[in-house]
């Protein structure tokens, strides 16, 4: 079979795939309990996600049941400069189907998009019951990734919600909850650029939780960055991205840069979180305190200062 035949059902969804499939299987049993035996093989797999800019390709995957057993014999792809597999069991006959998979990836760069590129490696285990409850734990290391802030966002897409008189709609099939127990570290090179803004950031972060609503705890701090207004350059050399208590989405901000000026030493600071960011100017010694515009801030930078921590 050739997966292309999938396009009616995936383009709409901005996906792809692409590649040849061979099944060789005997079905036995019954309806209640089927045991299959057999093999199913993948070649010149790709999987492609427009939307996120998700690419895998070259992939050879075999598959073999016996048993009752689903077994991943081989499952090899390429993700950019680096590579990706997979292989552990799912069982078809037991309890909620037990799930044994470990994934790897080695500087693999399974995100290239317009906003982020990422090249990672990682190993992680996805165990539990493909009809109850998932657990995915293991560990990420960013070896690079660059994020864009674009000069102007993309316009929503207004979705419509069709429905046929007289048709009910079928019911959402309810998928496994899936558990999270992740570390995600990067020692640096994590890149922030665009509207001005020139950042490197490297740590670690710890995220528990659903993958519904994860919990991520930990921090990103500033290597280095510089914001360019005006023709003048700011110097941040004290900065934070957080996630204690926040969302992997939205996290928490801190960045500060000083510059003194006779016997006043004024402060700019960066803080709120990334959906709303705060810019306050305080002042030493008579400790004032006050946000301030982006007019006023190409003001004070166009006197020829800058801030240095």
């Amino acid at each position: 079979m050739d997966l292309k035949l999938l396009d009616p059902l995936l383009t709409a969804q901005g996906r792809r795939m692409r590649g040849q499939v061979a099944l060789n299987a005997d079905l036995n049993g019954t309806l209640s309990e089927p045991r299959p035996t057999g093999s199913l093989q993948l070649t010149g797999g790709e999987v492609q996600d427009f939307a996120i800019g998700a690419h895998i390709d070259h992939i050879n995957a075999l598959l073999q049941a016996e048993g009752g057993t689903l077994r991943i014999s081989k499952f090899e792809g390429r993700a950019g400069p680096g590579t990706v597999s997979a292989s552990g069991t799912l069982g078809l006959l037991g309890e909620g189907m037990p799930v044994n998979l470990n994934l790897s990836a080695r500087k693999a760069r399974p995100l290239a998009g317009d906003l982020m590129t990422v090249n990672l490696d990682s190993d992680l285990a996805v165990t539990g019951q493909a009809t109850g409850k998932l657990v995915v734990t293991g560990t990420v290391h960013i070896n690079r990734a660059e994020i864009r802030i674009p000069e102007h966002l993309p316009a929503t897409v207004a979705v419509l919600k069709v429905t046929r008189p007289g048709v009910t709609p079928p019911a959402p099939t309810p998928g496994p909850s899936i558990a999270l127990d992740l570390t995600m570290d990067a020692a640096r090179e994590i890149f922030v650029r665009g509207r001005g803004l020139d950042a490197e950031l490297g740590g670690k972060i710890h995220v528990q939780g659903m993958v519904d609503k994860p919990q991520p705890v930990g921090s990103f701090a500033m290597q280095r960055g510089q914001f360019a207004l005006a023709g003048q350059t700011l110097t941040f050399s004290k900065g934070e991205v957080g996630f204690d208590g926040g969302s992997l989405t939205d996290p928490s901000l801190n960045f500060v840069a000083n510059t003194a000026s006779a016997n006043v030493t004024a402060t700019l600071t960066v803080s709120g979180n990334a959906s709303n960011p705060k810019i306050t100017l305080s002042s030493i010694p008579d400790g004032s305190s006050q946000p301030i515009s982006i007019k006023s801030l190409i003001k004070i930078i166009r006197t020829g200062k800058t801030l240095k921590m």
